[in-house]
């Protein structure tokens, strides 16, 4: 049996209060307007028990509706990214471009979440070419880390009323699965850039 563990870093982001107290927004106009701000992804998951037979890793992702309004997941559009990374750290080598993933509804529906609450993408289906897939297992076996980037991915989500236009969920840069003694690791990938000026 594979055991999955997510590995949860601090993320910065405003407050409902903060947002509310610097941007106040009346009642109709929070009814008729969502902001990515107000959403948030807590944990993101990938379960890759099946990758080596099948050929398919399922992404588990946790998120917040901060809104006051009811929304739901409307369309899924871009694709997953595969790397690898040696265990000690290193550059990232590009294993690949992955199909476009499948959100399983027929496991969780996310046809209608309420406001101010926590809901799941349960199963996000990612599809992998055999010979991806492979090399991805001898990495993960080897105890080097498999990353699966998710900037090109895009999951919108709209009122459930359809008043306003759909936004991105504010998924993560990317995940980390790495393989320890006794089960398989997945942990957050945060990117970041800067300027220096001399």
């Amino acid at each position: 049996m594979v055991v999955v563990m997510a590995a949860l870093w601090p993320r910065f982001y405003r407050t409902n209060a903060e947002d509310k107290q610097e941007q106040p927004v009346s009642d109709a106009r929070a009814e008729t307007t969502i902001s990515s701000n107000a959403l948030y992804v807590g944990s993101i998951q990938a379960l890759t028990a099946s990758l080596a037979k099948e050929f398919v890793i399922e992404v588990q992702i946790q998120a917040f509706n901060g809104t006051r309004s009811s929304i739901a997941v409307t369309a899924l559009q871009g694709f997953i990214t595969g790397g690898s990374c040696p265990a000690e750290g290193g550059s990232v080598v590009e294993i690949g471009k992955l199909p476009v993933p499948r959100i399983k509804e027929e496991i969780w529906s996310v046809a209608s979440i309420r406001p101010q609450a926590e809901f799941y993408i349960m199963l996000l289906e990612q599809r992998v070419p055999s010979a991806i897939a492979e090399r991805m297992s001898k990495v993960i076996d080897a105890g080097d880390s498999v990353q699966l980037g998710l900037n090109d991915l895009n999951i919108f989500v709209s009122p459930t009323d359809n008043s306003a236009p759909k936004v991105r969920l504010p998924l993560w840069n990317g995940i980390s699965i790495r393989k320890i003694p006794d089960f398989i690791l997945s942990g957050r990938i945060i990117e970041a850039s800067g300027r220096i000026t001399l």
